[in-house]
């Protein structure tokens, strides 16, 4: 880089453990070092054993949409903070020259956010099984990587040959911003996804939120980090029944606030609420056969209690604002 190009680094995590080990260790090595490294956790949550030793430990409520942001108000409230901040999960690993190589890219570019993504990789049959359901579909047509439903989903486009692109939603887990973009998103006003056991799809309304705000999001295809998959599956089964309402409710709500108010016409209202609910029925086809199969119709039951309440709770809608 030209200039020097200043970066803090904010992690979300309640415990740490071995992944989170090799996440600071990689931290330490990198080529142009951060200036600060913030550990967000939970009120109440002693610091992880695993440790640098220069961390920064700051707490607020447990949620991880709440740790998140408050990482990011916290960083931009410091008195000369850094003009970028890195946020991870707490079960990444970069190579020594990642942060280096991402800033460049976000200078070039003039990212307000830049996701490093690799390609999303698929099956025939699961692509097929994906577009039946209206879940994940490919757009090649479309000049973003990742783009938005009028379902609430998303589309990719394998096919863009340029190593950056422009999105409008992206996998949480790793990520640039700017700093000073952090109050234009009022994101405080998205504590609903901290109601429910799981906060998804987090990723969704940050990136499309800030999408419709009109900053300046894109995705690269280098440099890649590697995430080490510290959490295990959702397989006990309250645990799979706590994340079926999560994802159903919070769905619906980010639907009902950030898609449908974007539709300025009578008749895109009418297909935008057709795609949708097209997805919420044929979705429940899945559950019914699994109800059928173990004799055991509780998920069905919850993913129903989910539409219920994601369509009952208040909602203020978002309209896009003019892009930058």
């Amino acid at each position: 880089m030209d200039r020097k190009t200043s970066y803090s680094v904010i992690i979300r995590t309640l415990t740490g453990g071995p992944e989170y080990g090799r996440l600071l260790k990689s931290l330490d090595a990198q080529t142009v070092r951060p200036e600060h490294i913030y550990i967000v956790q939970p009120h109440g949550f002693a610091p992880p054993k695993e440790q640098l030793g220069y961390e920064e430990y700051i707490h607020t409520d447990k949620g991880m949409w709440s740790q998140r942001i408050f990482g990011m108000e916290y960083c931009f409230a410091q008195p000369g903070h850094s003009e970028y901040l890195l946020a991870s999960d707490d079960d990444i690993e970069f190579g020594s020259t990642f942060a280096e190589d991402l800033l460049k890219t976000a200078e070039e570019y003039s990212c307000d956010t830049l996701v490093p993504i690799q390609n999303y990789k698929a099956g025939f049959l699961r692509n097929l099984y994906s577009g039946i359901l209206g879940e994940r579909t490919e757009n090649r047509t479309s000049r973003y990587k990742v783009s938005m439903k009028r379902n609430g989903r998303f589309s990719v486009n394998n096919h863009l040959t340029a190593n950056v692109n422009p999105i409008q939603t992206a996998p949480f887990a790793c990520f640039l911003m700017r700093t000073d973009i952090t109050p234009q998103l009022n994101l405080r006003d998205e504590l609903w996804l901290d109601e429910t056991r799981y906060a998804v799809p987090d990723d969704q309304v940050f990136f499309y939120k800030s999408h419709l705000s009109g900053l300046r999001n894109y995705c690269c295809k280098t440099p890649v980090f590697t995430h080490l998959d510290g959490k295990a599956g959702v397989t006990e089964m309250q645990r799979v029944l706590d994340a079926k309402y999560s994802s159903t409710r919070n769905l619906i709500i980010f639907w009902r606030k950030f898609i449908i108010p974007q539709q300025t016409t009578f008749l895109s209202k009418i297909y935008t609420t057709a795609c949708f609910r097209y997805f919420l029925l044929v979705n429940t086809i899945p559950l019914i056969l699994k109800g059928i199969k173990k004799f055991d119709f509780n998920l069905y039951k919850i993913y129903r209690k989910g539409i219920k309440d994601g369509f009952s709770y208040p909602v203020k809608p978002f309209v896009k604002k003019s892009e930058r």
